[in-house]
């Protein structure tokens, strides 16, 4: 069964959307979990069904919420956007146009298409997506946040890839899979075994993956972050 009513209400996602879009999950605490960070309850466990959304309340103190998908939609604000775009399950797809009616909702999807980073854009976010920043740089509902200084880097990489490797107007999808390479690296740090050498991230870089080593090897391997002289990653 098609995820849409009418194909006429669907958001094309160009590389600019779909940056954003990834940048939200990254705030969102999703983002490193690839394609199963569409199954993300709060508190970082996954459920299974993607054709509704599970509505399950999750204590983690000091917060309860039944927040889920890769942009922790709110079970009202997910009814109030599947009814307004005809979604009939919770795939990755309806969740990413979700997301894109949410951010035109907010009077933010014209700043997105212009495919830069501001703090306004950021602050417009902020009242539908808690970590997201507010112009002082605030959670709008004092919960944890991400700085502007931490998303606008890790957007405009995205963006620098995607510009690189997206049509424009295709439908949205979870994120491609990390390369075999890639996935063998993070297998090893798990693992305890040792890389042969340090591996050297523009700052950049490094701030906007929060030291996150899939996110930082992801930036190398897709050209957008060479190694060059800058902040060291741990080996430990």
């Amino acid at each position: 069964m098609p995820a849409f009513a009418s194909l006429q209400q669907r958001f094309r996602v160009t590389p600019q959307r779909q940056a954003l879009l990834n940048t939200i999950r990254y705030a969102e605490g999703t983002w490193k979990q690839g394609e199963n960070g569409y199954r993300v309850l709060f508190g970082g466990s996954l459920f299974r069904d993607l054709r509704r959304h599970p509505n399950k309340v999750i204590h983690r103190w000091p917060y309860s919420s039944a927040a889920a998908g890769a942009y922790q939609f709110l079970p009202a604000t997910w009814r109030m956007a599947k009814k307004a775009l005809q979604l009939r399950d919770f795939s990755p797809r309806s969740q990413d146009q979700a997301a894109l009616y949410l951010i035109k909702r907010r009077k933010a999807l014209r700043l997105a298409d212009r495919g830069i980073f501001t703090r306004e854009l950021a602050a417009k976010l902020a009242p539908e997506w808690a970590s997201f920043p507010t112009l002082a740089n605030r959670s709008y509902y004092g919960q944890p946040v991400r700085s502007f200084q931490i998303l606008k880097p890790f957007y405009d990489v995205q963006l620098a890839r995607l510009r690189q490797t997206m049509p424009h107007g295709l439908a949205a999808g979870p994120p491609p899979a990390l390369p075999a390479q890639l996935n063998l690296a993070a297998r090893s740090q798990h693992s305890g075994s040792r890389p042969t050498s340090a591996r050297v991230i523009p700052a950049a870089t490094s701030a906007a993956c929060n030291g996150e080593l899939i996110c930082l090897l992801d930036h190398v391997a897709h050209g957008v972050a060479p190694i060059q002289p800058g902040s060291l990653v741990s080996r430990s």
